[in-house]
This record gives C-alpha cells, sequence and structure tokens, in this order.
C-alpha cells in the first residue's frame, strides 16, 4: 500500500468512526475497541488506534494510558468551556468575515441558513446540524484567517458531539436559525458591532439549557483578575 493509499484509508476510518459517534451509535462514555473495530473495517489496528488518536485531538473520544478510549461525555462544564472558548473565537472571526464577505458569500450564507430551517422543520437533525457546521465553517473561512479555520473544525466537532448528544427537538434550535439570518442581516449591512451581538446572543440561546448566565467577554476577564 502506498503511503497516500495509507493516508485514505486513515482518513475513511476516521470518518466512519466519527460519523458513528455523531448518530449516537457509540453513546457518551461508550469503550470503543481497537480490535474489533480493527475487524469490524478490515483493517489493522494500528490504523484504528491512528484514527482513535485523531479524534482525540478534535475532542471526541478520551484516551486514558493502559485502558480503552471511550467517547467523550459532554457535561455542563464541557459545555460551558465550549460555548465560551467558541464566542472568544467568534470575536475574532467575524469583524473579518464582515469586511471581507461579498454579495456572493452573503447569498452562500443565506443558502446555508435557509437550508438549516428546512432540515430542522422537516425534524432531520443529522442533516440540520451537518449544515449548522457548514455555515459556521463558511464564516470562519471568509476571516481569511488560516489558523482561526484550523481552530474552528475542532471546535465544530465539539459542537457536533454536543448536539448529538442533546439536541432531541426540532424546537430546542429553532431561535438559533433565526439568528443565523439575522447575523446575515448584520454582515450586509457591515454592521460589525451588530453582528457581535447576535452570534453572543446566538450563543446563549444555542446552547439553552445547559448554558448558564451570559457568556464572558475578554473585558470581563480583565475585571475579574484585577479584582483578585
Amino acid at each position: 500500500m502506498s503511503k497516500t493509499e495509507d493516508i485514505g484509508l486513515k482518513d475513511r476510518i476516521c470518518e466512519a468512526i466519527r460519523d458513528r459517534i455523531f448518530r449516537l451509535e457509540f453513546i457518551p462514555g461508550e469503550k470503543l475497541p481497537e480490535q474489533k473495530l480493527a475487524e469490524e473495517y478490515g483493517v489493522s489496528r494500528p490504523i484504528v488506534r491512528e484514527a482513535i488518536r485523531r479524534l482525540a485531538w478534535e475532542g471526541l473520544i478520551h484516551i486514558e494510558p493502559n485502558r480503552a478510549s471511550t467517547v467523550v461525555v459532554m457535561d455542563e462544564k464541557l459545555i460551558q468551556d465550549l460555548a465560551f472558548v467558541r464566542w472568544q473565537h467568534d470575536q475574532l472571526a467575524i469583524p473579518l468575515a464582515v469586511y471581507r464577505a461579498s454579495a456572493e458569500d452573503l447569498d452562500a450564507l443565506r443558502k446555508l441558513a435557509l437550508a438549516c430551517i428546512e432540515a430542522n422543520e422537516a425534524g432531520d437533525l443529522e442533516r440540520r446540524h451537518s449544515l449548522d457546521a457548514d455555515f459556521h465553517r463558511k464564516i470562519y473561512a471568509l476571516s481569511g484567517n488560516s489558523l482561526l479555520c484550523d481552530l474552528q473544525e475542532r471546535l465544530n466537532s465539539l459542537v457536533r458531539l454536543w448536539q448529538a448528544q442533546h439536541i432531541r427537538e426540532p424546537s430546542m434550535l429553532a431561535e438559533g436559525l433565526k439568528q443565523h439570518l439575522a447575523l446575515i442581516d448584520c454582515f450586509e449591512a457591515g454592521d460589525i458591532a451588530g453582528a457581535l451581538r447576535v452570534i453572543q446572543a446566538h450563543s446563549t440561546s444555542s446552547f439553552g439549557a445547559d448554558f448558564k448566565g451570559r457568556l464572558l467577554t475578554p473585558q470581563d476577564i480583565l475585571n475579574l483578575q484585577r479584582s483578585k
């Protein structure tokens, strides 16, 4: 097998396991037996081990030395951490995206937003979550910052894991889907401040009861540090 074929095989196994985690075929906290997966996919155990390591880097799998790897459980602390970090990255990406976005870019964003709403109304949550990831991925791509885009890919994986484990009804994300459209309106108006207000409200409403209180801003952090 050539090196290129080997990389392609690892990518396919990684994608297959990731999709099964998102579909809850592997439930939170479940062990992932390397040998059994290797036999199931008809590959070597090192191929599976490499895929698991990659998914661990994405935050989907917890690896504990000398013990079986397990699917990460999105508890309240991790959800709050995710919401906070995503908001901080949004504050960096959105001003750049507003500045750089063309009319064609905004049209593509609006189509994604409307497709999200359509999938949600049809009760197809898996498709809705995938389109939501594409929507936020597009915003980061518009920022033109490759490091932000790389970081966003890991955040997207954790958001998908949270959605899979906690979102059960289309109504739970209906408000957030409307905010997608409001965000695009701010982009079209060149309103950076408005876009940041919408994305903060979007983070709060999207994470719902699993996220308590408003998100901290960098100034909030400085104020807390000064008060100690």
